[in-house]
């Protein structure tokens, strides 16, 4: 099978999309399937996947971008083309374009399926009128491009009962659920004795409470000695306020010489750091989700995690199973839950165990992938 993937960013971008883009290729790949990978430049072989040779595409705007890749893909002739969508992608602004639905059209109109992959659908309700008017036209494009395609893929329950009820019924019959997977391929976890690391891996994005987890751990430092915080990812640089802020706290922190902070580190990194971990937090305001990419490292390592159940937690999550939840971000909830963890061995292993049973049943890019080439060898219904 002839597979295309076009992905709103690639490699040396770092994109959690485009990760997405390159473990599902890779995986595809492994099937058996020829894969061409198709992405806004700048663009050049992950060294994940060097295997993965990406065509780069650009023009002026999303019209022209969308147009390159149309003529693109109809001198490769694919039997299928995944969208990794983006409702900003090829270069459109918040307001968005009609141009991605534009070009699944003419894809369709070619005699290739189209399977668009959404890993964001639009953005949320605002009272700011801008904001007010780009959530209406990201609805408008979302429904436009759920009419351009053969399937479309959310990767949360949430966002499959949203628009169950928001799509017509026959646009609605073309949804599917698939989650994401890891971006960074997990290791197994190595366990040492009196060992307390305790780590997170994410940006400073909006929802993302790490400063919560500090004073948590300024909790849980007083009363465990061996405590130690680690934080993987790119939290920003001096030029955004809330990083500064974040700064100042970890430089005044009574336990500044037992916080780790690592920054952004190359993927295989990524995993080892994760898999020396004793507890992972995800301090994210939707919850333990299916959409996260950096989740699933701490579940398939078989780390124990530490969440919340929140608006984008699916059933596949439960409480003292394959995840232990805390009441909410607060410091006081996630320096209790941690403590928990650290003190009982059994309660962590079953987590752990849990975990990596969870990741082996829904998140590894073995299942992930086989569900898409379902998908793609589905009839529409």
């Amino acid at each position: 099978m002839r597979l295309a993937l076009l992905t709103s960013k690639y490699h040396p971008v770092t994109c959690g999309v485009g990760d997405y883009a390159m473990r599902l290729g890779a995986e595809l790949h492994r099937c058996g399937a020829e894969v061409t990978l198709l992405a806004r430049r700048p663009a050049h072989p992950h060294p994940e996947a060097p295997e993965l040779e990406p065509i780069a595409v650009g023009g002026r705007g999303p019209s022209s971008s969308a147009w390159q890749v149309v003529r693109a893909l109809r001198r490769l002739g694919p039997d299928a083309v995944l969208v990794q969508y983006v409702p900003h992608m090829l270069g459109a602004t918040r307001f968005g374009s009609p141009a991605v639905p534009l070009l699944c059209r003419a894809l369709r109109s070619s005699g290739i399926r189209v399977v668009a992959i959404a890993h964001e659908l639009h953005l949320p309700w605002s009272i700011r009128p801008d904001l007010a008017v780009a959530s209406a036209l990201g609805r408008i494009q979302l429904e436009a491009l759920a009419a351009n395609v053969d399937r479309l893929v959310v990767t949360t329950e949430a966002r499959f009962a949203e628009l169950r009820r928001a799509l017509a019924p026959g646009l609605a019959r073309r949804l599917a659920l698939v989650p994401v997977g890891a971006n960074a391929l997990p290791r197994p976890g190595l366990p040492e004795p009196g060992r307390a690391d305790i780590g997170l891996f994410s940006t400073l994005a909006l929802g993302k409470r790490i400063e919560a987890v500090l004073v948590a751990f300024e909790r849980l430092a007083q009363s465990n000695p061996g405590a130690r915080l680690v934080l993987l990812g790119d939290l920003g640089s001096e030029k955004s306020a809330r990083f500064r802020a974040l700064a100042e706290l970890m430089r005044t922190s009574r336990y500044a010489g037992r916080i780790d902070r690592r920054g952004r580190l190359p993927l295989p990194e990524i995993s080892d750091a994760i898999s020396r971990l004793d507890v992972f937090v995800f301090p994210s305001d939707v919850g333990a989700t299916t959409r996260s990419g950096t989740l699933p490292v701490a579940l398939g390592s078989g780390i124990p995690v530490v969440a919340t159940r929140g608006p984008d937690s699916s059933a596949v999550f439960r409480d003292g199973d394959n995840v232990l939840f805390a009441r909410d971000l607060s410091p006081e909830s996630l320096s209790e839950a941690i403590s928990l963890l650290l003190r009982d061995a059994t309660l962590r292993e079953r987590i752990g165990r849990g975990g990596r049973a969870l990741y082996d049943r829904e998140l590894s890019w073995t299942v992930i992938a086989r569900r898409i080439l379902e998908l793609v060898e589905t009839p529409t219904a």
